[in-house]
């Protein structure tokens, strides 16, 4: 059975219904860390709540028996891009080191009141705590302190993959997806894997005319339908002539991935609902959709409630439980659907010492879904 914990810094966690770290097997997975002070309240400074917030993290590593060594993988959101130098200060500070960084993303995204900053963070515990492997490929590595790939244990976690080479990048959105693609290939490369090891993808689109072409790109580099990667694409705003990027999660060597699916909830497009990669499982987008008939119901809360079943029932598959969810992300339409997400929370997890890690965020949430989620379980071994 994996080890399940709960961890919290007083005045730092939420006020909703959700842990602010827990720990599922090795790995350590935050909901969303502000920089806030010890009495709760956020600094107006941003550069104070940067470091906050990188030293929360660092402190929830350490309570679970690592350090700052130990995180694996940033997500930070920011209100304004034009704090980016704040995050690249901080993590100077905190990882002075180019050989010994965590992999990173930084986007600009909904943040709480307030707050410029929020992150997300996944750390290892265990006994590959500390024990990072860069990988960095010229021309298509950052010039921010993010290492393009880094690798703990038999994970690999990248930063975003941009598509250029030699710093350049082609204008037409498919050759820019096949070039993402490329470097993607060439990173698992360096790390001795391949693409049968990605078990994961985040997908970052300009307009719903570039799904089209990624989805061929998917269907051409992953030919089987049953041994695909779970993905999430989100539609962002891009700059320049910039149509593609992604990230990604590979878990090195093992067996190859485990598909699950269940009729009605799974998706048209060359998107697996959820993908096993040893003891990990991640899925693509959840909906609260019903099953066989693909119905969603009107009620906002009864599709948010819908979703979160569906979560259970692709873990139940793969032979998890609830408390082996370790966290989910909620996509919503507009912040007013908060209080329906935190309703249909706290029935579908009662149980505050199991409940996972959770971000909430608004989104474009694509067909007037409302509500669109994915989640990662560490499942016994």
């Amino acid at each position: 059975m994996v080890i399940m914990k709960t961890f919290t810094i007083a005045g730092v966690a939420s006020t909703a219904p959700v842990p602010l770290a827990v720990q599922r097997g090795d790995l350590l997975f935050t909901s969303g860390v502000m920089g806030k002070e010890s009495d709760g309240s956020i600094p107006a400074d941003p550069g104070r709540q940067m470091e906050l917030a990188f030293q929360h993290m660092i402190t929830l590593a350490e309570m679970a028996g690592g350090d700052k060594d130990s995180i694996a993988h940033i997500s930070v959101v920011l209100s304004d891009n034009v704090h980016r130098d704040h995050v690249n200060e901080v993590t100077i500070k905190h990882w002075p080191d180019a050989n010994n960084r965590p992999a990173r993303h930084s986007e600009q995204g909904s943040t709480p009141p307030g707050a410029i900053v929020e992150c997300y963070m996944i750390a290892d515990v265990g006994a590959n705590s500390g024990k990072r492997k860069i990988y960095e490929i010229e021309g298509v590595s950052h010039t921010a302190p993010i290492p393009l790939g880094m690798q703990m244990g038999n994970l690999l976690f990248s930063a975003t993959i941009q598509p250029r080479e030699t710093g350049n990048a082609p204008e037409d959105p498919e050759a820019q997806i096949a070039l993402a693609f490329k470097n993607t290939q060439d990173l698992l490369a360096l790390a001795g894997g391949t693409m049968d090891d990605v078990a994961h993808m985040n997908t970052f689109i300009r307009d719903a005319d570039v799904r089209k072409a990624l989805n061929g790109k998917i269907r051409e580099t992953f030919l089987e339908d049953d041994d695909r990667p779970a993905r999430h694409t989100y539609q962002v705003p891009m700059n320049g002539k910039t149509a593609f990027n992604l990230e990604y999660i590979a878990v090195l060597g093992g067996e190859k991935r485990k598909i699950y699916e269940i009729p009605g909830v799974s998706h048209n497009a060359p998107i697996p609902l959820a993908v096993k990669k040893g003891n990990l499982l991640f899925s693509s987008t959840v909906m609260g959709r019903e099953r066989d008939t693909r119905n969603v119901p009107e009620d906002p809360q009864e599709r948010i409630a819908l979703a979160l079943q569906n979560i259970k029932d692709i873990v139940a598959l793969a032979g998890g439980k609830p408390e082996n969810i370790a966290r989910i992300k909620v996509g919503i339409a507009e912040g007013a659907l908060r209080e329906q997400v935190n309703a249909a929370w706290l029935k579908a997890f009662p149980d505050e010492a199991t409940r996972p890690a959770r971000s909430v965020a608004e989104a474009f949430v694509p067909d007037d879904a409302l509500f669109e989620c994915d989640f990662i379980a560490v499942l016994d071994n």
